[in-house]
């Protein structure tokens, strides 16, 4: 009897773990999750930022379409216009906006400017070429005219950094007509991502590539190529 109770406790203690075991494997989960949690995390919040992309983009294309209803087709609007009278002719009066800056100094972050994945300025929106405003839901807006097509450049995020392509910052491009220059592979008018019509590979690796070697500024026609969600070879 004595020895059955006695191979019962010992078999009973060997299923249990010792003190320093639980240490360990405490060691290691906290290991793995200091490791995982800061990708998880900013996965989650490039994926929010994506789907704010998407959501401006519509925006901005039913407001397009508004004005076609009220202007006519694209490649008649008035392309003379300077950038202030372009924006208030066609596209503001059709969105809903929270404060309007115009070509003056706000509704932008503070050092005025969008840098790229390779951590290299690529554009300034303090100058006065740049109309600017925000939208109800923060997002920060400039808009710029380079003769037969206009440039949207938005932050997501409004003055919160880090003011980065393929991060919180993305370009659409309206254009008058047909546009083919390397940078887009556009069929007529309309309005597009940047980088629209390219190759995936080129939205990937060309100049403007969606990766940490190049600018960036193809990231939003990446994310849109890739039905709005992040895929594993993204390199940001």
């Amino acid at each position: 009897m004595s020895r059955t109770r006695h191979f019962v406790k010992r078999s009973f203690m060997n299923k249990g773990f010792t003190f320093a075991e639980i240490l360990i494997t405490i060691g290691v989960i906290g290991t793995i999750s200091a490791i995982t949690l800061p990708n998880i995390i900013s996965n989650n919040k490039r994926q929010e930022n994506i789907a704010k992309l998407k959501k401006n983009y519509s925006i901005f294309s039913q407001a397009i379409e508004l004005s076609k209803a009220e202007h006519g087709d694209i490649e008649n609007w008035n392309w003379d216009l300077n950038v202030t009278e372009f924006t208030e002719t066609y596209i503001i009066k059709n969105i809903q906006i929270t404060k309007n800056c115009k070509t003056s100094q706000g509704c932008w972050n503070s050092s005025g400017v969008i840098t790229g994945l390779n951590n290299i300025y690529v554009e300034n929106i303090k100058y006065n070429n740049y109309y600017k405003f925000q939208l109800s839901d923060g997002t920060y807006t400039a808009v710029r005219h380079d003769s037969d097509h206009i440039h949207f450049y938005i932050d997501t995020n409004g003055n919160k950094k880090p003011d980065k392509y393929g991060h919180d910052c993305f370009v659409f491009t309206l254009t008058k007509g047909k546009l083919s220059d390397g940078f887009h592979n556009t069929a007529k008018s309309g309005m597009y991502m940047y980088g629209h019509g390219l190759p995936r590979i080129d939205l990937i690796n060309n100049y403007h590539g969606c990766n940490k070697k190049h600018s960036g500024a193809n990231c939003g026609a990446l994310f849109q190529y890739d039905g709005w969600k992040l895929q594993p070879d993204y390199q940001l």
